[in-house]
Formats: structure tokens, sequence, C-alpha cells
């Protein structure tokens, strides 16, 4: 059993709003693998910022018919600022990269439930 099919089935994750899986590049036998064990909503696109490469990569995911959620640029500052033992988007907080993971963050919070339906469904389960 491959490495990804363990983590797939053999660990008790529990009821999950995302889980974010960090996997090598290109669109080989993990990422295929993942989209045809799981439901799979959405990828993020981390690339050289060369818009060839970009392209590529964009076209390789809507051929298994995944919505992109952003691109984030593969950049030396992510390693940079863990050197640093800060976040990067504080420590280059005005970078493309930083505006990336800002549109990521926005796209996650926008997908979670309104804190109002969750406490809906709270209370319909208790009652």
């Amino acid at each position: 059993m491959s490495a990804v099919q363990k983590l797939l089935r053999q660990v008790a994750w529990g009821p999950l709003d995302y889980l974010v899986v960090d996997m090598p590049p290109g669109t080989g036998d993990v990422q295929l693998s993942i989209s045809q064990s799981i439901p799979v909503d959405g990828a993020v696109i981390v690339s050289t910022p060369q818009d060839l490469a970009l392209l590529t990569h964009e076209e390789a995911w809507k051929y298994i018919n995944l919505d992109i959620l952003c691109s984030v640029p593969l950049d030396m500052r992510i390693r940079e600022a863990g050197d640093l033992g800060k976040p990067v988007v504080i420590a280059d907080s005005q970078s493309s990269l930083t505006k990336a993971y800002m549109q990521l963050a926005s796209e996650v919070i926008a997908r979670l439930p309104r804190r109002d339906e969750v406490t809906q469904r709270r209370d319909v389960k208790t009652s």
C-alpha cells in the first residue's frame, strides 16, 4: 500500500472541514491517486512565477476537473521567513507571495459555514 493510500485509509481523521496535502511537483501518481480516492473541492498551485509554467499547471488541474483556489508563487522568501522564525505574511507583508496566501485564506474562509449555520446545526443535533 502506498504512503498516500495509508494516509487516506489508515488515519482516523474524524470530521474535517479541510485537509491540506503538500505534494511533490507535477501531476503524477500522488496527485492522481488523491483526486481519484477522495472528494477534492479545489487545488492550490505552487509554481514558478513564469506565465508558461503557471498556465501548464492550471491546464493540468482543469483536465482532472479541479477548481484552482489560488496560485502561490514558488519563492525563496518562504524559507527565509522560516529561518527568521516568522510567517512570510509578516516577514514580507507586501510581497506577491503574501498576497497569494491572503487570497487563499479568503477562499477558505468564504467556503466555511457561517457561525449561525454551525450554531443552528448544533441546536438541531441537541434537541
